[in-house]
């Protein structure tokens, strides 16, 4: 709860009638920002010392954020999973509308 009324700013009382589904998509919504945040951040100080500098400076050169290398390391889906988490999904809709 700290988290979402006092990082995020979510009113209480919002946060007390939010379901979970809508605290977790404003989590992820928040991430996303701070993390374009930090991008744009890196991405101004290479080019202040790309400037100053007589060889090709990367981003990552100049500071390395901890979802780095999460994006990085992430494989596509393969054709067998895919299915599995569709099969997963239809089963909890189903159950979701009582229709086992």
């Amino acid at each position: 709860m700290a988290y979402y009324v006092g990082e995020i700013g979510i009113n209480i009382n919002d946060f007390f009638e939010m379901t979970m589904q809508e605290l977790h998509n404003i989590s992820k919504g928040y991430q996303l920002k701070e993390e374009k945040q930090w991008l744009h951040t890196r991405q101004i100080l290479t080019g202040i010392f790309q400037v100053n500098s007589k060889k090709r400076i990367k981003p990552s050169d100049i500071m390395s954020l901890s979802f780095d290398k999460q994006k990085t390391n992430m494989k596509p889906a393969t054709s067998e999973e895919k299915i599995h988490w569709f099969k997963l999904a239809e089963q909890n809709a189903r159950q979701l509308k009582g229709t086992s």
